[in-house]
């Protein structure tokens, strides 16, 4: 009985132990083209996001690796000739293998890894205004040179009533690529 109690606890933990390793990946080949500089300009604002892919991993609560494709970013944003918020002079930096980066505003990902899946979606970081994060819904026209960017506060987020929140950029802006 002890010896089938023994192999018993020996599977299970063999079975707990592969289940901790097994990676999960959430990669994309179709990010890179969106590299480079996104702009946007009204005559007064100027809005400049550049983007990079970047692959990066991380290790979760039960001790899986998890890959990720992900398109970092930088931001710089001026109200004319004053900044509102600025990251950009960070945008050639090193960026690290694990997910514990500081220098960047967003990060998006492509939910469908498709070329002809033509959304982004993931979060920014606003620094100035409310220090939190905020999401981020972006559709590309078919020629890959237009980005229409959606802000929003998550579901969920706490708002007060009566209160507005203070985006430090439009709710929604169009960039196209430089």
């Amino acid at each position: 009985m002890k010896k089938r109690i023994l192999i018993f606890l020996s599977i299970l933990l063999i079975v707990q132990f592969a289940k901790a390793q097994a990676p999960v990946f959430d990669t994309c080949q179709n990010l890179p083209q969106y590299d480079g500089e996104w702009r946007y300009i009204n005559g007064i604002d100027t809005l400049k996001i550049y983007l990079r892919d970047h692959r990066f991993s991380s290790v979760s609560d039960n001790g899986s690796l998890n890959v990720y494709d992900r398109l970092w970013g930088w931001i710089d944003y001026r109200s004319g000739t004053t900044v509102i918020e600025s990251n950009y002079q960070h945008r050639f930096s090193i960026i690290p293998q694990n997910y514990d980066y500081v220098n960047f505003s967003m990060w998006l990902h492509m939910p469908e890894c498709n070329d002809s899946w033509l959304k982004l979606r993931g979060f920014m970081w606003d620094s100035q205004t409310q220090k939190k994060y905020f999401d981020i819904d972006v559709v590309i026209n078919p020629a890959k040179t237009i980005m229409t960017w959606k802000l929003k506060y998550p579901e969920g987020y706490n708002l007060i009533a009566g209160t507005e929140y203070n985006y430090f950029l439009p709710k929604e802006f169009v960039l196209i690529k430089q």
